[in-house]
């Protein structure tokens, strides 16, 4: 029983922080599920237990994956995402590092553009989950294609280079 009690109030304190991550209050989130706001807190609270149906709902509608409120593997799409957004915006790997040990990682505009529309797309209410994820998948396909790896190769050499840089800069990964 003090598992499930722990499990419920973990679940919400991700519920809080996703739904407060896009900028919604506990009332507009009732009013869009159509309950007391309430309700919402004893779900964040983990209080009660949330329904798998309203989690899809309250996910939709904040713009995340109902998955981020469990402890579910991740295909590691959202990562990889992460990674070349942060290597484009740091320059990272738009043209390579000649000093690296690591096989330079050249993108083309198309690529790069791709990428960074995604970043603004995201944070888009009208877009919903499953659009935006569809549109991940096209985007980190593209790259992978142009890059002649798999996405498990794309992605260990993005983290070299993000741990190399982030090394010469101090900055932690």
């Amino acid at each position: 029983m003090k598992r499930t009690k722990e499990s419920l109030k973990t679940i919400g304190e991700r519920l809080r922080k996703n739904r407060k991550s896009k900028h919604f209050s506990q009332e507009e989130v009732a009013k869009y599920i159509e309950v007391d706001h309430t309700t919402i807190s004893r779900y964040e609270n983990g209080v009660i237990d949330i329904p798998v149906s309203t989690l899809i709902d309250i996910s939709n509608l904040c713009g995340f994956e109902p998955r981020s409120c469990f402890n579910w593997e991740s295909d590691g799409l959202d990562e990889l995402q992460k990674l070349l957004e942060d290597c484009i915006k740091d320059k990272k790997i738009i043209k390579g590092n000649t000093k690296s040990t690591q096989t330079p990682i050249y993108l083309s505009e198309n690529s790069i553009d791709l990428v960074m529309t995604y970043e603004l797309l995201k944070n888009n209410p009208a877009l919903s989950v499953k659009t935006l994820r569809s549109l991940k998948e096209d985007i980190i396909l593209q790259i992978e294609m142009e890059q002649g790896a798999d996405r498990m190769a794309l992605y260990n050499r993005l983290r070299a280079y993000s741990e190399q840089f982030s090394e010469k800069s101090g900055k932690k990964v």
